[in-house]
């Protein structure tokens, strides 16, 4: 009996592939969440990433804790102030004084820019990647590219234009000729 493909494997390793190829940070969120889920090793570039990510955060965390010793002394009060003072100025003190993960932040530790989407981003090259996979299918058995690009387009999960499928083969038939010439020491 043949044994069925590790789909959970190949997955991890098509995400880590993707994130040693583009930095997009959902690619190494997803592969370590699979092998967080299903036991599996988690790949060494992905736990750096995530280490690097966890670092930011526990940076603004490490701020929010300061904050609060800051705060703390700047509200030490005389004992003639009477409790419910306190407790306003306190309140008042402490909602100026408020430390907030920022999108702005957020996108840094996420390698990214304010108007970037990285899960968008994974959406759309996996989308292709997908598409181009279908079109070397239908190909290499045979169908005439137009054909296939049509057989793409009227599948409707893409959602595409002819000329769009047409740009998204031409893009990744020339990096995996690229890749290819590189693995075979032709660049």
């Amino acid at each position: 009996m043949a044994l069925l493909p590790d789909l959970v494997g190949n997955e991890i390793a098509e995400m880590t592939d993707f994130f040693e190829r583009t930095k997009n940070p959902a690619a190494a969120w997803r592969a370590y969440s699979l092998a967080q889920i299903y036991t599996r090793p988690v790949p060494r570039v992905i736990q750096a990433e995530v280490d690097r990510f966890a670092a930011c955060v526990s940076e603004a965390a490490g701020k929010v804790i300061q904050n609060e010793f800051d705060l703390l002394a700047a509200t030490s009060r005389p004992p003639k102030e009477n409790l419910e003072d306190q407790k306003k100025n306190r309140t008042a003190n402490h909602k100026d004084r408020i430390v907030n993960f920022r999108a702005k932040e957020l996108y840094a530790a996420w390698r990214g820019k304010a108007h970037e989407n990285p899960v968008g981003q994974l959406q759309i090259e996996w989308r292709d990647i997908r598409i181009f996979g279908a079109l070397q299918s239908l190909t290499a058995r045979g169908v005439r590219p137009g054909r296939a690009r049509q057989i793409v387009k009227d599948s409707g999960y893409a959602g595409l234009e002819l000329d769009q499928i047409e740009k998204i083969w031409k893009r990744l038939k020339t990096k995996l000729q690229k890749s290819q010439s590189i693995t075979h020491g032709d660049g």
